[in-house]
């Protein structure tokens, strides 16, 4: 199998993406499976921050690394690892010309290493308006604790959205690179998915929009309920988080992100700034919850108080 016939969908969890995939794999020549991971695993090799271990993973890495050098095999490694991918992708494709589409949301966070190995596969990046994911990760897996929503999604909320916006920043003009949001897909689904198909060098069948036979999408990961509740995409999903600025569960979270991720770069990100978020001591304490290590490093009162208070909410209910 060639890397031209790779295309990976990189965005946040509940981003839209299992929708992406579910409509662009109704199209013949475009296969898939549900979530595979396969690359984290593989090229965290390339990313030891990724991993923590019983054992030093920095320091295996380094050590791997200069094994390779002083064995002048370090791009044969490469493209091993290479060759092992492809060739597990292979069994996917159905059509000699045709794709496989890889949906894995976390791979925002080794999209460079991915590109670096694949530079001529294709490149969809999927954002969604970062407090619309934030809400729709809560009330999908019911993250109503600190506890919970730290250790899923501390990264999906506070490194996901920079991090994409980074890589639109460095990557999005190149031509094997797409940037959509999903705002734009369930609100003019036939012009967006038309021009994928497009981009991928592929005819467009309306008729794809419907992906309710298409069961190639489904498995044990991915969207648990969202894309099952619909046959094709539609607006009003674009807006429905919104409701949640005034839900009494969530409200304080989602006022409270939309305040630190700020009007300007929301503005940047392409998102118009038509909501006054407010800073909330929920949201805050949350913050402090997440980044408890570095809290316990210091000794201030201020910190002891809000350790006090940290440990008073942390097991209740975010709303």
């Amino acid at each position: 199998m060639k890397e031209e016939n790779l295309i990976f969908v990189i965005s946040q969890p509940r981003a839209g993406s299992t929708m992406l995939q579910a409509i662009l794999s109704n199209h013949k020549k475009i296969d898939t499976v549900s979530e595979p991971w396969i690359l984290l695993p593989l090229l965290s090799v390339f990313k030891p921050s990724l991993i923590s271990a019983f054992y030093n993973f920095d320091l295996a890495t380094d050590a791997l690394n200069d094994f390779l050098k002083k064995t002048n095999q370090e791009e044969d490694f490469k493209n091993d690892i290479k060759e092992f991918i492809l060739n597990r992708y292979a069994p996917v494709k159905s059509d000699d010309g045709g794709y496989v589409l890889d949906k894995t949301p976390r791979y925002y966070e080794i999209f460079e290493v991915i590109y670096d190995l694949f530079p001529k596969a294709k490149f969809i990046i999927l954002k969604r308006h970062p407090v619309a994911v934030l809400s729709s990760i809560i009330k999908t897996w019911d993250r109503f604790t600190f506890k919970e929503l730290e250790h899923h999604h501390n990264r999906d909320i506070f490194k996901a959205p920079y991090l994409l916006s980074k890589w639109e920043e460095e990557y999005g003009e190149r031509s094997n690179v797409s940037i959509l949001k999903y705002e734009d897909l369930v609100e003019e689904p036939n012009s967006k998915i038309e021009e994928i198909c497009a981009w991928l060098g592929l005819d467009y069948q309306p008729s794809i929009l419907n992906f309710s036979e298409n069961n190639s999408f489904q498995g044990k990961y991915g969207d648990p309920k969202g894309v099952y509740l619909t046959k094709a995409p539609s607006g009003k999903y674009a807006v429905n988080w919104k409701k949640g600025l005034s839900d009494k569960r969530i409200k304080d979270y989602l006022n409270g992100y939309g305040a630190f991720l700020g009007d300007v770069f929301l503005s940047e990100y392409g998102y118009e700034n038509d909501i006054k978020y407010r800073n909330t001591v929920k949201f805050k304490l949350f913050r402090y919850y997440c980044h408890r290590k570095k809290l316990v490093e210091k000794h201030s009162i201020k910190d002891s108080i809000v350790s006090i208070l940290i440990r008073r909410y942390l097991q209740e209910n975010i709303g």
